[in-house]
C-alpha cells in the first residue's frame, strides 16, 4: 500500500470516528492552518496505531445502534474526538 493510499485511508477512519461519537468533521475544522495541522496530526496518530480493526470493529458495533460513544480509551485521538464530540 502507498503512502498516499495509506494516509487517505487512515484520513476515512479518523473522519468516521468523529462522526461515530457525535461530531460533525466538516463542522470542526476549518482549515485553518492550526486546524490543517491539527488534522495531520490526527491522523499521523491514527497511522502509528495497529488497532485499526479493533476501531473498525467499534465503529460497526456503534453504527448499529442510535447512540454516540465516547471515542475508545486505546484511541490515539481519544481527547480531540472527545473535544469534537462537544462542540
Amino acid at each position: 500500500m502507498g503512502f498516499f493510499t495509506a494516509f487517505a485511508r487512515r484520513a476515512d477512519l479518523v473522519a468516521r470516528m468523529a462522526r461515530t461519537v457525535g461530531a460533525d468533521p466538516a463542522r470542526a475544522v476549518v482549515m485553518s492552518d492550526a486546524d490543517a495541522q491539527a488534522y495531520r496530526g490526527a491522523v499521523t496518530r491514527c497511522a502509528g496505531c495497529n488497532r485499526d480493526r479493533d476501531c473498525t470493529a467499534f465503529m460497526d458495533d456503534a453504527d448499529s445502534s442510535d447512540r454516540h460513544p465516547a471515542a475508545p480509551d486505546y484511541c490515539r485521538n481519544k481527547s480531540l474526538m472527545d473535544g469534537l464530540a462537544n462542540i
